[in-house]
């Protein structure tokens, strides 16, 4: 059944400053019951259907500043968090704080990927052999007058230099061979896993680490509304292009958790399909 919904667009963008620093917020289009929606739903459902479209909303237009809805409008904070009042799940969400009509267009040379170093024995049994981990650095993205951006990106284990982004490029030859193994490295400096960049929402079906063996690629069920997850972060690589078969296709259930000393008692650390196929690692090899 389709239920029309009354709305205004979007409107302009409204910048400010805070502490010092550009900020852009948006204002969620307020959402309006009509008559319709009321018969067909009740005052209450109706309600609801239009707090979490008011949500989705705000979250359109995450690309250039989270969206979210609030009493008293979304305002970015000056520790680049907003707080979401009107929310059922209240907490801290994380928000640009850069207008994007300040940062100098083509102002940065664009980036040729070098060439992804093999691994220290890279011809063994005529096979080109990679060794490559996904880390979380900083890089120099916007224009040097801006902040670096931290970033999740491959690299070379054997060389710190090569964890770029872009990434670096692996050259294969017709007919030759090529052996990834892909480590989960998303490690702090003392070997503690390192959360998520963005909120990960740990209602839906996906990984499901907290959820052990038993639990794992599942959709867990809650009594209450939980936070985003926070835990060590499963990671699979999906290749594109590649003569391949499927288990080395980086297919969704074949994650791993990070090479991490913390990792909480219980959980699962690699995917069900992982562990069927014979790998119990935070690696993978492709």
């Amino acid at each position: 059944m389709t239920v029309p919904v009354a709305a205004r667009s979007l409107p302009a963008p409204t910048a400010r400053r805070h502490a010092g620093h550009p900020s852009i917020t948006y204002r969620a289009p307020h959402l309006t019951l009509s008559k319709e929606v009321i018969d067909a739903l009740g005052l209450q459902k109706a309600r609801e259907m239009i707090a979490r479209r008011d949500l989705l909303v705000a979250g359109a237009v995450g690309g250039a500043a989270l969206v979210l809805p609030a009493p008293n409008e979304a305002v970015a904070l000056p520790n680049e968090t907003a707080v979401v009042p009107g929310a059922r799940s209240v907490g801290k969400f994380a928000v640009s704080t850069l207008d994007p009509t300040t940062i100098p267009k083509y102002v940065t040379n664009l980036v040729i990927p070098p060439v992804m170093p093999k691994a220290r024995h890279p011809e063994r049994h005529g096979i080109d052999t990679y060794v490559i981990g996904v880390r979380q650095f900083s890089q120099q993205v916007l224009p040097p007058t801006l902040p670096s951006t931290t970033l999740w990106g491959y690299g070379s284990l054997g060389d710190n230099s090569t964890f770029n982004y872009p990434s670096f490029t692996i050259e294969a030859s017709v007919d030759r061979p090529v052996r990834v193994t892909w480590v989960n490295d998303l490690v702090d400096s003392q070997g503690r896993f390192l959360p998520h960049l963005l909120a990960v929402d740990p209602t839906l079906h996906w990984a499901n680490p907290p959820g052990g063996n038993a639990g794992r690629d599942s959709r867990p069920t809650f009594t209450s509304t939980p936070g985003p997850y926070t835990g060590p972060v499963p990671i699979v690589t999906h290749l594109h292009g590649g003569h391949s078969t499927e288990e080395s296709d980086g297919y969704t259930e074949a994650w791993y958790l990070p090479r991490a000393n913390n990792i909480p008692p219980g959980f699962a650390t690699v995917a069900r399909s992982t562990t069927s196929s014979g790998t119990s690692s935070p690696m993978r090899t492709a």
